[in-house]
């Protein structure tokens, strides 16, 4: 589940990191909780953010090419969802300098391009 809501038991500190990026809307409930956890720095909150951005971007493409795939939140939650995101990454990007300028913008020009 892509953008479920539900959190499982992995611990996102140190190896759990790695299986958090995996996931991460299996882990934390909302972008805030991303940046509310103090086991991760900064670099690892803005790579979470940008992962669930784009599991949450590449979800709405498979359930538009296939009406079948199936959804597991509606169109508010997922606007929803990304304006939370947009705002956590812009926010981590202006405190850190990391992941170049304008991360959510790219994510959305690959949403909007033709898939080849």
């Amino acid at each position: 589940m892509l953008v479920s809501r539900k959190r499982s038991s992995i611990d996102p500190g140190a190896r759990g990191f790695h299986q958090a990026i995996a996931d991460p809307g299996a882990v934390y409930s909302d972008p805030a909780a991303i940046l509310a956890d103090a086991r991760l720095n900064r670099r690892q909150q803005l790579k979470l953010l940008v992962e669930w951005t784009q599991q949450l971007l590449d979800h709405h493409v498979a359930e538009t090419e296939h009406p079948s795939f199936g959804g597991t939140l509606s169109g508010a939650q997922d606007a929803d969802l990304l304006r939370q995101l947009g705002s956590a990454i812009g926010r981590l990007e202006a405190e850190t300098g990391e992941g170049g300028p304008g991360v959510v913008k790219r994510l959305w020009q690959r949403l909007k391009s033709p898939q080849a």
